[in-house]
């Protein structure tokens, strides 16, 4: 360090021009003065150097009034100001002096250290861009962002932010991927001056090379592989974008230049992340395109995707173009028709459209094979289980982890031997019923009813039976339906209560009827059919289902 520096700073800080807090006493000081008292200690050059740096500094600091500092007088904003002078000039008089902990700024600073640095950088950053004389701050640091996308339906799926521990980002959540570093690209293939122009956004070599931070990303935060799990779409890059950001105490004014890569999950991978899914859900979060939009869910998740906001607009209509991640076809899947799982294991499967006469398939189940059956079936209606599971993980999309899959790959082969391609199996611990879950019934025997009120205000209650099976016992609360009137009228026939008139409409005009009556919930506790037609004598209606009693199954 230049042995004059020292000395020049000490008489500065002494030739300030002086004030006094208790009586407002302020004076000025014309810097060719104070470069004169500074002539004995340093040459003209090194005097007029250093009182250049140290007004640079207090301007930048709005220390000094800047319309004194612009005709070459120095006129401090306040005693407070003064005596930050001072305490800077006293601090870089002598050599090696700092005014924090020689640590402070350290890789291995506290968390405390941390937020308050990340608090000066902001404030610093904030007031840099807010105060430049021609609106024209460059950014200071540079990060390029691979983010994949992953639709599913019509949400996306998003990630925790890396601050989530901090109070002020918890909540907050972005697109899967993250950042490159310069460790993502093999050192031979590095361009010259990689590192510098890496630091100061000079070329943007590493957008070339997204990709590979994307493959690292996806591995660490959702334990897929490129080679196994996923392929990439056509990349679409977002124009940069510029903000005072940065996790932790990275914090300042960022150009973020981000490239998003459409993912498309095979099944394997498919498994993979709704098993990461559900051991940390924590970490994940969904979004609609409009909810991105916004940047909130209804659960009050937060969005960090405002460089996309800003670029595909509040509706992200480009967002929910992008190609679905996952579309996994199933084994069985004939158009409009299902199967009937048996309420025992000596029953028949059946198979068909409704309306239509039934197929019967023979597989000679097990108990065991039989539970197994309807375990999957129950699940792949996303249905609760109550108890059980032990080392099983249930997933969406009808997916089950399961240790030993011995019964599982019994029920497969049995149903495969009657031409029923239901059971799929994958990597030798996960296996689901491959079917569309609306093409899922259950037997007519595991429900029953009862009818309330009277041909004004009546309504059906739907009763399941209680069943145990390998993952849990299959129990269902009623579900009461209400119906209209010409409903009510119709069902008043079912026990004969009232016969048929001549003018009966159809079965099949009472069975859409019903059908638009018993709404989402009762139909997807699987009832094919409530109604069948007429009794022989076409006196009343015949149900499919018993009335209400207590019905219980245990494998």
């Amino acid at each position: 360090m230049a042995a004059y520096l020292g000395n020049l700073f000490k008489r500065i800080g002494y030739l300030l021009p002086p004030m006094l807090a208790e009586d407002d006493v302020r004076q000025d000081l014309d810097r060719s003065t104070l470069a004169d008292r500074l002539g004995d200690i340093a040459t003209q050059g090194e005097i007029e150097a250093t009182l250049a740096t140290v007004e640079r500094l207090f301007c930048a600091l709005a220390m000094l009034d800047l319309a004194s500092a612009a005709r070459g007088t120095w006129r401090f904003q306040s005693y407070a100001a003064w005596l930050v002078a001072r305490s800077l000039l006293e601090t870089m008089a002598t050599d090696l002096h700092t005014i924090v902990d020689p640590g402070y700024w350290g890789t291995q600073a506290s968390d405390s250290d941390i937020d308050e640095q990340r608090a000066l950088l902001r404030r610093l950053e904030t007031g840099r861009l807010r105060y430049h004389p021609t609106q024209e701050s460059r950014p200071i640091r540079f990060v390029y962002v691979a983010w994949g996308v992953i639709r599913v339906g019509d949400k996306f799926l998003l990630y925790a932010r890396e601050d989530k521990k901090r109070a002020d980002a918890q909540g907050y959540f972005g697109l899967p991927g993250g950042r490159f570093k310069l460790s993502d690209v093999p050192l031979a293939a590095r361009p010259q001056e990689a590192e510098y122009d890496f630091a100061y956004g000079a070329t943007h070599w590493p957008m070339q090379y997204l990709q590979r931070s994307l493959f690292r990303e996806l591995h660490e935060e959702l334990g897929l592989s490129e080679q196994d799990h996923y392929t990439c779409g056509e990349a679409l890059d977002v124009p940069p974008y510029c903000r005072v950001e940065g996790a932790r105490n990275h914090h300042a004014y960022t150009e973020y230049r981000i490239r998003l890569f459409p993912l498309r999950l095979n099944t394997l991978g498919v498994v993979k992340l709704f098993e990461r899914l559900q051991l940390y859900p924590e970490l994940f979060a969904w979004f609609t395109a409009d909810e991105l939009g916004v940047e909130r869910n209804l659960d009050g998740q937060r969005a960090f995707v405002t460089a996309l906001v800003e670029h595909f607009g509040t509706g992200m209509e480009a967002m929910a173009a992008l190609p679905l991640a996952i579309d996994e076809p199933y084994l069985f899947s004939t158009p409009h028709v299902g199967v009937d799982i048996p309420l025992t294991f000596d029953g028949n499967l059946t198979s068909g459209r409704s309306g239509k006469p039934l197929k019967v398939y023979a597989a000679q189940l097990t108990e065991t094979e039989h539970g197994w059956l309807w375990a999957l079936a129950w699940h792949a209606k996303s249905l609760p289980f109550t108890g059980g599971l032990g080392s099983k993980l249930l997933l969406p999309h009808g997916w089950v982890r399961i240790d030993d899959l011995s019964a599982v790959q019994s029920l497969r082969a049995k149903l495969e031997t009657s031409n029923l391609r239901l059971v799929q199996i994958l990597d030798n611990q996960y296996a689901r019923l491959s079917i569309d879950p609306r093409h899922i019934y259950f037997a007519s025997q595991f429900f029953s009813y009862q009818l309330h009120g009277d041909v004004r205000t009546c309504s059906l209650e739907l009763f399941c039976a209680t069943l145990e099976t390998p993952l849990g016992r299959v129990q269902h609360e009623p579900v009461s339906v209400g119906l209209n009137m010409t409903l009510a009228a119709e069902l008043r026939h079912v026990s004969g209560l009232e016969l048929l008139a001549d003018t009966t409409p159809s079965s099949e005009h009472v069975r859409r009827m019903l059908d638009e009556a018993l709404g989402a919930q009762a139909k997807n506790l699987g009832l094919r059919q409530l109604i069948t037609g007429l009794s022989y004598e076409r006196k009343h209606w015949k149900f499919t289902i018993p009335p209400h009693s207590t019905t219980s199954h245990r494998y």
